[in-house]
């Protein structure tokens, strides 16, 4: 009886110190891992035990990771080795800072413990760059940055928001947070990321780079979200768009004014009609040459553009009760429903107009449609142009655009 007595004890001694020592994150017991991404970039990723929520990441690309640290508890400080790096673990609340090799801060994160405050705090000392287009430039300490894209926020200014979880710090690092989706607060002396309410608790993986040369931010951020597919040349030029020429005359006059002068020009942009009084359509959504400004076929006019070097881009707005949500792809597979909001259905309405010799595409507005759609309308422009023209660079001028590193993950 008393050696029982004594080994409850002790596995009751034993479960305690477990739980003092246990790593917490937003209220719920995680495991942490820290891995070597490459000589500047190291990766901390955290998950809630015993969950069975969705984290995988299938957007990131391709690359290999060396693991260097995988724990469930963290008694007491604990000092790493990653390379160039060396990190110092701090328990309850997690504080984890990156410092390379001569000791210089790369940067300082804070994991908030309780539930309900789960904001990752971070130094932000100098200018703060990055965050995707629009909102307040350039500096964007001093700014709540919510998790929206589209925002029309004073868009005549600040154009739209396409937003990134990319931020570039001055002083000389680099953070990508791959998840969960949230937003950023740079308005305190420390910045604070905070994931949306939809979040699984627990869950966050981070991505700190050393960021000194900026060359190297781009090099990391490309080594995990892919390279940027390669424009065609033509796309690097300079381009006239027709806003204020009204009929067919006017347009080809132009285009003969240029080469007659010497001037450089690669492209022609139509915007649609709707944005301008005679545009190249009868309106939004129409795929219809606009007689009204053309007196003959779109392939005679196209083809008159190309003889003088010139390239066309046509411009092009869904219309919102017809293309609320897109889905599919190109080509579409065999079992896909082709209802009108499958891309492949939508994309067949562009194809005379590229049989006539369109170049590129500049598919305006989408604000309404949500964000997988409007990965699915990326998709299209780049799948589509491919699939008819496969020895062609695609090339299209999207507004709206996100980094989608997370399906929505939701609580559970």
């Amino acid at each position: 009886m008393r050696f029982l007595a004594l080994l409850v004890c002790l596995i009751s001694l034993s479960a305690t110190g477990r739980a003092e020592s246990a790593i917490l994150y937003d209220g719920v017991p995680v495991e942490l891992k820290i891995s070597a991404v490459s000589e500047k970039a190291v990766r901390i990723e955290l998950s809630p035990l015993n969950s069975h929520a969705e984290t995988s990441l299938p957007t990131l690309a391709t690359f290999s990771t060396k693991e260097k640290f995988h724990s469930r508890e963290l008694a007491a400080e604990k000092s790493l080795r990653i390379g160039e790096y060396r990190l110092t673990l701090q328990p309850r609340p997690l504080k984890i800072t990156v410092r390379r090799r001569d000791g210089s801060l790369v940067q300082e994160l804070l994991f908030n413990t309780d539930a309900g405050t789960n904001a990752i705090s971070f130094r932000t000392e100098a200018s703060v760059l990055g965050l995707g287009e629009g909102a307040d430039q350039f500096d964007r300490r001093g700014v709540n940055y919510p998790l929206i894209n589209g925002q029309r926020y004073r868009l005549a200014e600040l154009g739209a928001r396409a937003y990134s979880p990319f931020l570039i710090g001055t002083e000389g690092w680099a953070m990508f947070t791959a998840a969960p989706h949230g937003s950023f607060d740079l308005r305190g002396e420390r910045g604070a990321f905070t994931p949306q309410n939809s979040a699984v608790p627990g869950v966050a993986d981070i991505f700190v780079i050393d960021a000194r040369e900026p060359a190297d931010a781009m090099r990391e951020l490309t080594r995990l979200t892919g390279a940027a597919v390669l424009p065609p040349k033509w796309a690097l030029g300079y381009m006239q768009s027709h806003r204020t020429l009204s009929t067919e005359a006017d347009i080809l006059r132009e285009a003969k004014t240029f080469r007659e002068k010497n001037l450089p020009c690669d492209t022609f942009i139509f915007l649609g009609t709707g944005f301008c009084p005679a545009g190249w359509n009868f309106g939004h959504d129409s795929f219809q040459l606009n007689t009204n400004v053309f007196v003959r076929a779109a392939a005679s006019v196209i083809g008159d553009l190309h003889a003088d070097h010139l390239h066309v881009v046509l411009h092009v707005v869904p219309l919102q009760r017809d293309y609320p949500t897109l889905h599919g792809q190109i080509p579409n597979k065999l079992d896909e429903p082709m209802d009108t909001r499958n891309i492949a259905d939508y994309w067949r309405r562009h194809h005379d107009l590229i049989v006539a010799g369109v170049d590129g595409w500049w598919p305006d507005e989408g604000d309404w449609l949500d964000e997988p759609s409007r990965l699915a309308r990326h998709r299209m422009y780049y799948e589509g142009s491919l699939h008819d023209k496969p020895d062609d660079r695609p090339w299209n001028l999207q507004r709206n655009g996100a980094i989608r590193r997370l399906d929505l993950v939701r609580r559970h």
